[in-house]
């Protein structure tokens, strides 16, 4: 069993002063790794998320050059209204400086108004996620990426870093959710499933299921 720590970012947390040594503790407690969550813009008077939160890609690098072996991730990187070559470039480069020691844990959102702000229609973000996942892939493993999608299109293009030169394999995709979409996902197209607030019983029945998926999406590429 590994134990891991979301850690405040935001309101009285979302200092440096204050992540500084609650990343400190959490390293010198023995805790094996340390989450950041993603909002960007949240509708006034929310009561479930809070208005003043850090952005957790800059609180990433923030906590790598803070902690020395503490394993970092994200929980989640909603990735569809984030430019994915932009955000494989910035993950590349934490998992770099951290000599290894990044999650990507990534999702597709949730919150419709964000979407609405952010100028990315929320009814595409299912796919644009899938999409997205798959550029993560191309520019992590490939040493000259091309890549034709709905949404992004490059050839014969040069990204580095693609993560710590000690790392054996990309840096490994999580994908967050509980709806049978997450879980498709997840089986399909990550290399892990991040399950979110599920009961017992909920998570053994959901957990069935993306083995079973991830199994023949397993099958399919060694038959590839």
């Amino acid at each position: 069993m590994r134990y891991g720590v979301a850690i405040p970012q935001s309101n009285e947390f979302a200092t440096a002063d204050s992540l500084r040594a609650m990343a400190h503790a959490i390293e010198d407690l023995g805790f094996d790794s340390i989450w950041v969550s993603d909002h960007i813009i949240v509708p006034s008077g929310s009561s479930y998320i809070p208005e003043f939160m850090d952005e957790p890609l800059a609180v990433l690098a923030f906590l790598a050059a803070e902690t020395s072996h503490i394993e970092l991730g994200t929980s989640v990187i909603i990735l569809p209204y984030r430019d994915p070559v932009f955000t494989a470039k910035f993950l590349g480069t934490v998992d770099y400086i951290s000599n290894g020691r990044l999650t990507a844990g990534v999702g597709a959102g949730w919150l419709a108004e964000e979407f609405s702000a952010l100028g990315v229609p929320f009814e595409e973000r299912g796919p644009r996620t899938d999409e997205a996942i798959r550029v993560l892939r191309n520019l992590w493993e490939e040493e000259t990426s091309t890549f034709s999608g709905r949404w992004k299109e490059y050839a014969n293009m040069r990204m580095f870093p693609k993560g710590a030169a000690s790392r054996r394999g990309a840096i490994p995709i999580l994908v967050g959710g509980n709806g049978r979409a997450s879980i498709r996902r997840a089986g399909e197209l990550g290399d892990g499933w991040h399950p979110m607030n599920l009961a017992p019983h909920d998570f053994a029945r959901l957990a069935g299921d993306y083995r079973g998926r991830r199994v023949r999406a397993l099958a399919g590429r060694q038959a590839g």
